[in-house]
């Protein structure tokens, strides 16, 4: 469901409800990839006739999720710009952005198996907009640091003429194993303030943040039915269960 109030409701394709791991208290529910072939699709075309592919060029952005992983290898949590864009968990479980192939960052903290609350910004603001200066990623309301980069001296130019993808590469491939619940995208790249309330909130429900403008998907797993995830930001960007 997107609580944002846009109504950007997605497809969910594989992926199921699971009341046995529960990311964030309050709720009853989070939803489960497999790792082989589950993902969402926020499908530009397609959601109530409203369409969104994303975030474009060197604009803000905030993607931050709850997930618990599993697996091995290198799973995609986040994807556009037909793969060139890519937020993944690398083999050591660490987070790695990618602007393009062979573009990328590696921030330092290894995710663990336990319920972790993740944050990546692009702040392009005053024309910082290469890859390595605006990507920043915070790992349950602590700021984390880039460990290793390949050519992130690039400018971020990210394309939103194809569908987003989440839990999985948009070819699709590269699948995420694991867990997420309160999935949020904003247009804005969020302060730290807003970050520590999210993550604090606990419940993590869509008044734990203040200033509500500005967010253009948030899939929460508290309400659903069993084939539709809602979109709560009023963008109509539903996700139907496949």
């Amino acid at each position: 469901t997107d609580y944002s109030g846009n109504l950007r409701h997605a497809d969910i394709v594989g992926a199921t409800y699971n009341g046995s791991h529960i990311l964030v208290t309050g709720k009853s529910y989070s939803l489960a990839f497999d790792g082989t072939n589950d993902y969402l699709k926020l499908d530009g075309a397609e959601n109530n006739g409203v369409v969104y592919n994303g975030i474009g060029g060197a604009s803000p952005m905030t993607f931050c999720s709850w997930i618990k992983r599993g697996g091995t290898g290198e799973r995609c949590i986040l994807s556009g710009d037909t793969n060139k864009f890519k937020i993944t968990l690398d083999s050591n479980h660490k987070i790695r952005v990618y602007i393009d192939t062979g573009k990328y960052i590696i921030f330092n903290t290894v995710i663990t198996t336990s319920n972790t609350h993740i944050t990546i910004l692009f702040d392009t603001v005053n024309n910082i907009n290469t890859l390595k200066d605006a990507c920043k990623c915070y790992i349950n309301g602590t700021k984390d640091y880039i460990v290793s980069e390949v050519d992130s001296n690039n400018e971020i130019k990210v394309a939103n003429t194809t569908n987003l993808h989440i839990g999985s590469t948009s070819t699709p491939n590269t699948y995420f194993n694991g867990y997420m619940d309160d999935i949020r995208l904003y247009n804005r790249s969020i302060n730290e303030g807003e970050i520590a309330a999210i993550y604090n909130g606990g419940a993590g429900t869509y008044d734990n943040i203040s200033a509500k403008q500005n967010t253009v998907v948030n899939y929460n797993l508290i309400k659903a039915n069993s084939t539709t995830v809602y979109d709560n930001s009023g963008n109509a960007n539903d996700m139907n269960i496949n």
